[in-house]
């Protein structure tokens, strides 16, 4: 099932790529997250690479803030316009980076996990 959600990806200062993606009910509801929250990253300090939202089917945990000892997962994340992909990158495989042809793909890391449908 597709549903709108708010998708934000950061540079941390090592050179990881984080991101986090968050559900909404609508587009309106997804682009009134993504103006409160997006200041207030910039705000931080954090570099923000992407910040936008659109359809997904992927649905992944909430995005915990008090637990920072949990396992990262690794995305493939692809953006193109106002729209983007994101795939999870199983154990083992290779997760590609941004290349002439694609510049704006990047592997991601996250400590949300992916929702499997019901």
């Amino acid at each position: 099932m597709l549903t709108f959600a708010f998708l934000v990806l950061t540079l941390n200062p090592n050179g990881d790529v984080r991101m986090t993606l968050s559900d909404s009910q609508n587009l309106a509801a997804c682009q009134a997250k993504r103006d409160k929250i997006t200041p207030v990253l910039v705000d931080a300090g954090y570099n923000v690479l992407a910040s936008l939202c659109a359809e997904t089917k992927l649905h992944l945990t909430p995005y915990d803030h008090s637990n920072p000892d949990v396992p990262l997962n690794q995305y493939q994340v692809e953006i193109t316009g106002n729209t983007y992909a994101v795939a999870p990158v199983a154990e083992g495989d290779a997760c590609v980076t941004a290349t002439k042809s694609t510049p704006t793909r990047y592997c991601a890391l996250s400590p949300q996990s992916v929702i499997k449908a019901q």
